[in-house]
């Protein structure tokens, strides 16, 4: 498969070079994202994935290649990182070829009948020393919209291409799977993958946790007529089992996407199971992979607060000090300061806390309770010792001195979820 795949690649070279203008083959040592030398980084990443999920490799296709090519000009002529409908083209625009993906393949010569053609753009302005072909195709695999090309077991042949801060993949995909065939499931993150990325653009709101955003996953079968998926995400830490809501949404051509509600832990490992229904045929699915390492400093609830730093801090005497008022409003307590007598007051579900900056007592519910140490002022921020506020509150707590981070559990992830079930069809 892989030479075949290799061979393919070099074929549609010989003839990719005719689509490329003049002076373009001299820049072939260079990052210019439409050389054969990068034509080969983004296909070897490619089809190692199809491999890694079980799938055959990908032909690289001249007409759909030259038609990436013809798109990616057009794209990065006039859309932006945060441009809508990027796979359109308007008549009269500079570099205007055809209105859609299918007809600008047509138009490029790809002749293919029973393929559907779909197309992937991405923007990125990093440079190409920077960021190459193939690094291009690992990064739209990490976010699910611009991954259904490349999980589609349907998917034959595919046109790349980058130009500018332009990418885009254009894929040839069977209209309809041969019936007689064995069924062809593929799952991203894939079995054994490590370094999934947790995918969030936001933080993790402690006052709705479950309204929050975590990675999806994508689970693609060859045959079109699905239904009935159940799917549960779930992982083991220490004598809990984490069991991760989702939300299952079928999107069409034999597709499902698994959100999850909630932020993964970094680093982690996570078992997924499906069941779902593909014709007569029952499918199921068990499978893990691990989520990728980038550090926090603190989970809550094993969910890593993204986008905070600086939030655990050591004194000299080895004591974990952290931040009072960003700590207890993220367990959905009312924080009030008095800046005359330096003193903070706690409130949550009946329970009254009382500090004072330099005060070595604290007073719960007007009891005096004796501090290890008493809250100091740091910064502008009155910090507190890690394991009273936690443990005030009722909660457990656990600190790392290797990677100095935090873990504290409220009982939030205790209650047993059922498996998620697809309640809609994605329009």
């Amino acid at each position: 498969m892989v030479y075949r795949a290799v061979l393919s690649i070099a074929l549609a070279a010989m003839i990719l070079w005719q689509v490329i203008p003049a002076g373009q083959a001299e820049a072939e040592q260079t990052y210019d994202g439409i050389s054969a030398a990068e034509q080969l980084r983004g296909m070897n990443f490619l089809n190692q994935m199809r491999e890694d999920m079980g799938l055959p490799g990908l032909v690289l296709d001249p007409s759909l290649t030259k038609a990436a090519i013809d798109h990616a000009r057009y794209a990065d002529a006039h859309y932006t990182l945060k441009s809508p409908g990027r796979s359109a083209e308007t008549a009269g625009m500079t570099h205007f070829t055809k209105e859609t993906p299918a007809d600008r393949a047509a138009s490029a010569g790809y002749k293919e009948a029973g393929m559907d053609i779909q197309e992937t753009v991405y923007m990125d302005d990093r440079p190409y020393d920077v960021f190459d072909l193939g690094q291009h195709m690992r990064d739209l695999s990490l976010v699910h919209e611009r991954r259904v090309i490349l999980t589609n077991p349907g998917t034959a042949a595919v046109g790349i291409a980058r130009i500018g801060k332009a990418t885009v993949v254009v894929g040839a995909i069977k209209s309809k799977a041969d019936a007689n065939a064995p069924l062809q499931v593929a799952l991203y993150p894939y079995d054994g993958m490590e370094g999934a990325m947790i995918e969030t653009d936001g933080f993790m709101d402690p006052q709705h946790p479950l309204e929050g955003e975590g990675m999806t996953i994508t689970v693609h079968s060859s045959r079109s007529d699905v239904s009935g998926m159940t799917a549960t995400l779930q992982r083991k830490a220490g004598s809990r089992t984490i069991v991760v809501p989702l939300q299952v949404t079928a999107t069409g051509s034999g597709a499902y996407e698994l959100k999850a509600d909630r932020l993964l832990r970094t680093g982690a490992e996570y078992a997924v199971h499906v069941s779902f229904q593909a014709g007569s045929e029952t499918a199921v699915r068990d499978w893990t992979f691990t989520t990728s390492s980038f550090p926090a400093e603190m989970y809550i609830d094993d969910m890593p607060l993204i986008g905070s730093y600086n939030l655990v801090r050591i004194d000299p005497n080895g004591r974990v000090y952290v931040p009072i008022r960003f700590l207890s409003e993220r367990f959905g307590a009312k924080v009030a300061w008095d800046k005359a007598t330096q003193t903070v007051t706690i409130t949550k579900d009946g329970l009254n806390m009382r500090m004072t900056v330099g005060n070595g007592t604290a007073y719960v519910n007007g009891k005096a309770i004796p501090l290890d140490s008493p809250p100091k002022l740091e910064l502008y921020t009155t910090t507190i010792p890690l394991r009273f506020i936690a443990e005030a509150f009722g909660y457990e707590v656990n600190y790392f001195e290797k990677d100095r981070s935090v873990e504290i559990w409220t009982g939030f992830t205790d209650p047993v979820q059922p498996p998620a079930a697809a309640s809609k069809q994605a329009s």
